[in-house]
């Protein structure tokens, strides 16, 4: 799983932004739900949070419930980073 943030950061604050997460569908997907928080002024965890609810239903391999845990730690951190350069 990837995800990729861009943040739209104005005086030091976020602004709006877009999110994208790729391993949750055949290519990767933006994330209107976790886009829509960050023009909000919504946190970074909030975020992660509506990110993970495009995550899939698990499979042989991972639970569903690991997928949506992996994609909201992917996103806050990515969140994060981004805020810091």
């Amino acid at each position: 799983m990837s995800c990729a943030v861009d943040l739209d950061v104005d005086g030091g604050a976020v602004r709006g932004g877009r999110v994208a997460v790729g391993g949750v569908a055949p290519t990767p997907v933006r994330v209107p739900g976790a886009e829509a928080v960050l023009a909000g002024g919504g946190s970074f965890r909030d975020c992660a949070e509506a990110a993970s609810l495009v995550a899939p239903a698990g499979d042989a391999a991972d639970s569903a419930r690991y997928r949506k845990h992996l994609v909201r730690t992917l996103v806050e951190r990515a969140c994060e980073e981004a805020m810091s350069r």
